[in-house]
This record gives C-alpha cells, structure tokens and sequence, in this order.
C-alpha cells in the first residue's frame, strides 16, 4: 500500500504564449492550479501528486500528459472530452507586468468541471482556485459541495483566491462563490489586490474574515511588500525581498504551492513563509511560471 500523502489540484490547463519581443513567442503549459502543484512537488518530493482536469483528444493534451509526467504530476484520473481541446492564453509583458488574452470557451477542462469530477476520498490535500471555481460556472457549489465531504473525510483543502474578474459574469456572483468556498477551505492564499477587488479588505481584516469562516492558515501576499499571515490564531510576518521583476507571471502560485510542500514535509508556518518567499523570487526573476 503506498501511505505517501496525495495532493490533489484541479483546474483548467492552458497553452501559454509569451510575447517575447521581435514580434517573437514561447510556448508552454500552465495554469495557477497546476503550477501551484508543480511547486508543491519541488519543495516536498516523493509525495504523490494528481490533477483533476478535462483532457481534450487535440496533440497538445497528449503533449501536456507527458509534461506533466516529467514534473511528477500523474494525470491519469482526468478524463478525455472528445472534440474539446486544451484552452489558449497569451501572456504580454511590459516592465515585469502582464496582459492576458484568452480562449478558453470551449476547452476541454471547462466541459469536464461543469459536467463534475470526482474526489477520491484518500486525497491528503486538495488544492482549488477562484479561476477553478469560475470555470466550473453553474457548477461551482457541486464542486464546493464535494470538498466539503471530503474535507469532513479528513482532506485538508486549500484555496487560492486568484481573482479575475472576467472570469466571472458578475462580482456578487463571484464574492459569494468565494465566501462560500472560505467555509470549506482549511488553508488560503489570496493576494492584497484580490481581497480588495472582492470584498474591499486589507490584510489583517481578511485574515480575520477568513480565520471567522473556519479557516486555520491565512496567508495574504502584496507583491514585492510583506506577507501577513494568521495561522491557528498566531499572527505572523514574513519580508519580502525587493529586486527588479523581468516576469511575474507565476509567482502567486509558486509562492502558495512552496507554502504548502513546506508545511506538508514539516516546517513550521514560518520558516515555509521564508521558504516561499525565496522560490517566488526566483521565479519573478526569469521569464515564465515554472522555474523549478
């Protein structure tokens, strides 16, 4: 029997294009959830690692299957939706920023979150994002149903905020789906911008919003500021470390899933905020998501 911890993510997986300049693009696979899970893997190895998503039966999900393979990420229990196809972003950079552009309508994954996925019951973690959530569409309370169950089976689920507004066809639509996900919700990580487009909070009184909805460790980021956090009652602070970013995109995730690796293998709250820190800024460093 393998007794490794399983950390389940699910999400939509896209193709990325990078605007590299010269009128110049670079290809590869993303998603917040799947990177989150990718940093998970590199901060904790030999756990087990699952993604739950749509696969379509285009080249490029074959291709993804076998990314995903070669970063320790099984795939095996996300289904194929035939006719449907991995989603495309394009991701444009100015100054370290970006611009996204997507086309997602139809992907695959989208098809296969809105008709539901299953949790299997022994799932240790179960990693969820606000762009999971918004894609799933009207069935976004099954999902959240769903971690519910297991989360009172004894799955820790973890959520990541990761507002986009687009995403969602209104913003009470998309306050209340994430309220009701903080009620399921054990660990969460959520960035200054997110918090006060959806609710209007700072840091400390989200801390307070989430630690009153039931969950145990709050962790909010602020770009190149610092991090506040409440995990089990205890306030605590983390410095970020001030450089020149070339490319952001990523660093929430890999922040968040450094975090979780951490704790998972047994570092206290505070040495995983320094740890996650550090591995965001390497990745703010260089261009694209995954860096490790």
């Amino acid at each position: 029997m393998d007794d490794r911890p399983t950390v389940l993510a699910i999400g939509e997986p896209l193709i990325e294009l990078a605007d590299i300049g010269d009128q110049r693009l670079e290809w590869t696979f993303g998603g917040d959830t799947f990177n989150c899970l990718a940093a998970v893997v590199a901060a904790a190895p030999g756990i087990r690692a699952r993604y739950l998503t749509g696969l379509g039966d285009d080249p490029a999900s074959t291709w993804f299957i076998d990314f995903a393979d070669r970063l320790g990420i099984d795939m095996s229990q996300s289904p194929v939706v035939p006719g449907r196809n991995l989603g495309l972003s394009w991701i444009s950079r100015t100054d370290g920023d970006r611009t996204f552009r997507y086309w997602r309508g139809e992907s695959a994954a989208r098809s296969a979150l809105r008709s539901g996925l299953p949790i299997d019951d022994d799932t240790g973690i179960a990693v969820v994002s606000s762009i999971t959530l918004a894609v799933a569409g009207p069935a976004a309370d099954a999902l959240l149903d769903d971690l519910g169950s297991v989360r009172w089976g004894g799955t820790t689920v973890a959520l990541d905020t990761n507002h986009r507004p687009a995403l969602w066809p209104d913003g009470e639509t998309a306050r209340r789906t994430m309220e009701r996900a903080l009620e399921v919700s054990d660990i969460v990580h959520a960035s200054l911008d997110d918090v006060d487009m959806v609710w209007g909070d700072d840091a400390q009184s989200f801390c307070d919003r989430a630690a009153a909805a039931g969950v145990h460790q709050v962790v909010v980021t602020d770009g190149p500021g610092p991090v506040t956090a409440l995990v089990d009652g205890k306030p605590l602070t983390a410095a970020a470390n001030p450089v020149s970013a070339v490319d952001t995109t990523g660093a929430g995730d890999a922040f968040f899933g450094t975090y979780l690796g951490c704790r998972l293998r047994g570092d206290e709250a505070a040495d995983a905020l320094h740890r996650a820190v550090e591995v965001a800024t390497t990745v703010v460093l260089t261009r694209g998501a995954l860096t490790y």
